[in-house]
């Protein structure tokens, strides 16, 4: 089976969400309901998904085991709008016998609040369910399996523990750009299914301000945090910016890591032709924020942006 047959089995056409979500954002209608009906949808959706991989893959234990150990993994982890279309892409199409995944189910998406408040649902997810979702989803003749995937960013820690053989990148782009393209999506917004399920713990610094806190300042507190997390879990770490601007910098901090070969006339094809770009933003770029909002930003990003060689 092809890589969208495997997507069909899960009952899910790739981006399809995306797809309806950009299309209700940019409508002036707001439905009083469609958040809860998305949550219920999505919670069933995982339920029956849970049931047909293990139907799938019961009494095939060695089978499974085998096809891992011969297959070559790995996995990037970054925030949203932190750049992981433009590499998945590059990576799907330009190498062969592989599957490579941008948004891999949306299992990830129902799944990635959990972790936020025990990050033992992290490892359960991963190791009850993923692992073999992953077979399930994917071609057995392939020779690479890959995923650059926002939605399990937080799962990182259980991905590594999980497959200890894999490789793992974390890939960061500077909060100012990832922040602007957000305020001009619903994550954390009015329309956003998700919005009251993704939140502080009560160990996080910022636990007691969230009430109080603008949606603004929320979307910072989400970019610090999962960095944060990721950072401290993935060691290897590389940035977008310079992804997309030095064919060395990405030959040396990622396709040499991961043991690719792509080349440099093929890098500046993907380069010279972005995709899933902000067609419109709702804020001014951010050269232009007011005072506040560059205090705001520097108050909850700043420490973390200076691991990376950000500067206000």
């Amino acid at each position: 089976a092809s890589a969208m047959s495997g997507d069909r089995k899960l009952g899910f056409e790739r981006h399809s969400y995306t797809k309806a979500m950009d299309w209700y954002r940019e409508k002036p209608v707001y439905i009083p309901l469609l958040n809860e009906a998305a949550r219920t949808a999505l919670r069933l959706k995982f339920r029956a998904d849970k049931i047909r991989v293990r139907q799938y893959c019961q009494g095939r234990e060695d089978e499974i085991e085998d096809w891992f150990l011969g297959l070559k993994m790995f996995f990037g982890f970054s925030s949203f709008r932190g750049g992981t279309v433009f590499l998945s892409n590059l990576l799907k199409i330009e190498l062969p016998d592989s599957h490579i995944e941008h948004e891999a189910n949306l299992d990830d998406y129902w799944n990635l609040p959990k972790v936020m408040m025990n990050e033992n649902e992290g490892l359960k997810y991963v190791r009850d369910f993923r692992r073999n979702e992953i077979f399930f989803r994917s071609r057995h003749d392939i020779k690479i399996y890959g995923e650059v995937n926002p939605m399990i960013r937080l799962h990182c820690k259980a991905f590594r523990e999980v497959f200890p053989q894999a490789s793992f990148f974390h890939m960061v782009r500077d909060p100012r750009d990832v922040v602007r393209s957000i305020m001009g999506r619903e994550n954390l917004g009015k329309k956003d299914p998700m919005k009251i399920l993704i939140k502080p713990a009560p160990t996080d610094p910022y636990y007691d301000r969230w009430p109080e806190m603008s949606r603004f300042e929320r979307v910072c507190w989400e970019w610090q945090h999962n960095n944060r997390w990721m950072r401290e879990q993935v060691p290897h770490c590389t940035r977008f910016e310079q992804m997309i601007t030095d064919y060395d910098y990405l030959k040396e901090k990622l396709l040499d890591y991961l043991e690719i070969e792509i080349s440099e006339e093929t890098w500046v094809r993907y380069v010279n032709k972005p995709r899933n770009i902000s067609k419109k933003h709702k804020m001014s770029h951010w050269k232009h924020w007011d005072k506040s909002l560059i205090m705001a930003l520097g108050d909850i990003c700043g420490e973390e942006m200076s691991k990376y060689g950000y500067q206000i």
